[in-house]
């Protein structure tokens, strides 16, 4: 099992590498438009959502971990 382990690992670093060697060079950024607005954060529009959800997920998650 372990030189299974080894050989994937070994892909996987190979094809990490390869992409890397032909990955080409990012585009020049843009000219900043002055009469542009700001882009928009649509998280800002549902942070109640946000936060009760990850209140009840929290809950969840110490409830079936719990120890009796």
């Amino acid at each position: 099992m372990k030189i299974v382990r080894t050989i994937f690992l070994v892909f996987f670093l190979i094809l990490i590498n390869v992409s890397n060697v032909w990955a080409q060079d990012p585009p020049d950024p843009e000219e900043p438009c002055d009469t542009c607005p700001p882009p928009p954060l649509p998280i800002n529009d549902h942070l109640l959502l946000l936060g009760v959800s990850a209140v009840m997920l929290g809950a969840t998650v110490m409830y079936k971990r719990r120890k009796i």
